[in-house]
Order: C-alpha cells, then structure tokens, then sequence
C-alpha cells in the first residue's frame, strides 16, 4: 500500500519543471477543495456556491495541505507518522488560514464553536478527521492521478500557468480590497 505514494518533486533541487509542477498541483487542488466545499454546501445546506474569500473557483487552503503534505510524507515515512500527518499538516492549516483571515479582516468564514473539542472556532476534531479522510484519500489515490494529468497537460500548462497566475494574483487583489472596506465599513458602523 505504501508504494501507492508518489513524490511528485524532488525538493533537492530547484528545476523549472518541479515548480511548474508544482503550481498545477496548487492549483488543481485549490480548484478541488472548491468543489468540495461547494458539493458539501449543498448537501448540508441545499446551496451550492458557499462565499469563500476569493471571487474565483479557489481554495488555497486545499492547495497548501497537500503541497505541505507531499513535501513532509515520503514512501518510507511509518504508516503511524503518515496518520499523524495527514491528521496535524491540514489542520494546522485550516487553523492558520481561521486565525489570520479573521485577524486581518475581521471576520469568519466557518464557524465550529458550536462543535465539541474545538479551538476559537477555526478547528475542531470532527472536521479533523474528515481532514485525516480526505488526506489519505488525496496521498494513495488522487494524487497519483493528478501526476498522470500533469504529464499530459504538461506541455500546455507550461503556456498557461503565467496568465493563470496573473488571474489569481488580480483576484487575491481584488479581494484584499474589497475586504478592507468591509472592514473599514464596519469599523464606522460600530462607532456610530
């Protein structure tokens, strides 16, 4: 079962084809924990399209854990580690990503104080181990197929990946400003 797991980068070394890579596994998963989120959305609310923080089809978080995740689980890493990893890498992010998006803009997008054993609302340990499912399920079955999705949209990709870039980069824009007037906004409702 161990041998399912493909390193897609060799971190040794710097090369222009493993950062390429790299950003279309970022972005891919990105692009896949949108889906996630919205498919989950649905089946819990009835409503597809859940407001994330970007305005495009994007969830960096998704795209963070498992480039962390790749990076820290190798073929020869214990099954108990692989566990532990899986469980610890995606909510620290989640973690993370809660903390510093309601520090900076003062507000939440989920919620779990409602949960039982979570942490200022960011994580809790239900989802936690929907984290450890879902990192599992992307290290023995998804990410193999991504790899083989790379290999053929590689050539392609290599063209794209600079507009797709410059699109998230005016996105991430675009939604920093909007955000702070929000909060500028409602920094003056509350004083009033």
């Amino acid at each position: 079962m161990r041998e399912g797991i493909a390193v897609f980068y060799d971190w040794t070394h710097v090369a222009t084809e493993g950062f390429v890579a790299l950003i279309f596994y970022f972005f891919f998963y990105s692009f896949m924990g949108w889906l996630i989120e919205n498919v989950y959305s649905l089946i819990t609310t009835g409503v597809f399209m859940k407001e994330g923080f970007l305005y495009s089809p994007l969830k960096p978080m998704y795209g963070f854990a498992p480039i962390f995740l790749l990076y820290i689980v190798t073929p020869e890493t214990h099954l108990l580690m692989v566990l532990a990893m899986c469980l610890l890498v995606p909510t620290t992010v989640e973690y993370v990503s809660g903390l510093l998006l309601e520090k900076f803009f003062n507000r939440k997008w989920w919620d779990y104080s409602s949960m039982p054993y979570q942490i200022s609302g960011h994580v809790c340990l239900l989802f936690s181990f929907y984290w450890l499912v879902l990192s599992l399920v992307f290290l023995y079955l998804l990410h193999p197929m991504a790899e083989m999705l790379f290999q053929r949209v590689s050539g392609f990709w290599y063209y794209i990946y600079p507009a797709i870039i410059t699109v998230a980069l005016i996105d991430i824009l675009l939604t920093l400003q909007v955000q702070y007037r929000r909060r500028i906004d409602s920094s003056f409702l509350l004083k009033e």
